[in-house]
């Protein structure tokens, strides 16, 4: 049986959590309920006693809603929402998010957003975009990841204009530019986006 204030921090963790894709960190939870980290901890211990949390595995963080299970998508680097931007690989690091957002597909993978080029797709600087992978030039115009002469990332839309690909910004800031098909390569298409508060 939990106390009402257990019961009101795993209300507050299981919306934070469908709301952002994550779980809230022990100080937003200190901060939601006007009590100390402490404090925090105490009650997480003690719903983890009770079932209603359990251990994180990986320990990644201190704990995670019973029988959900985490897909650990690869974070590959930062791609620029911008000028073009030579990608930094970092597998070691890993965006972790339960299967209801982006289903159980494999072929996933996060990019860093450094930039404000597609800030008029809500795409910001800081983001995480999650890129499925894809080699084909789509049908459509849609939001791509695409590597430019073998080292360079850029997240931009992407058309086919006069057998050229156009990355196509939405900052009206920025212009269009064309590129000769045989120096890009479409990495994947982005089908989801992470912001960390």
């Amino acid at each position: 049986m939990l106390t009402d204030k257990q019961q009101q921090i795993l209300d507050f963790i299981q919306q934070f959590r469908q709301t952002y894709g994550q779980f809230p960190s022990l100080r937003q939870i200190g901060t939601q309920f006007s009590v100390t980290v402490r404090a925090v901890q105490q009650h997480i211990d003690a719903l983890k006693r009770k079932g209603a949390l359990t251990e994180h595995q990986p320990k990644t963080a201190t704990y995670q809603l019973p029988n959900e299970f985490q897909y650990r998508i690869p974070l590959l680097g930062s791609i620029a929402a911008g000028a073009p931007l030579e990608a930094i690989e970092r597998t070691d690091s890993y965006v972790e998010l339960g299967p209801e957002y982006f289903g159980p597909n494999r072929h996933l993978f996060a990019l860093e957003v450094h930039g404000d080029s597609m800030s008029g797709d809500g795409i910001r600087e800081g983001d995480t975009a999650i890129i499925r992978r894809h080699g084909n030039i789509p049908d459509t115009e849609t939001i791509v990841a695409v590597r430019v002469d073998a080292d360079e990332f850029t997240l931009k839309r992407l058309a086919l204009v006069d057998q050229m690909i156009e990355l196509r910004p939405s900052n009206p800031t920025y212009k269009s530019w064309q590129v000769a098909v045989d120096r890009v390569e479409i990495v994947g298409q982005m089908i989801g986006l992470v912001r960390r508060l």
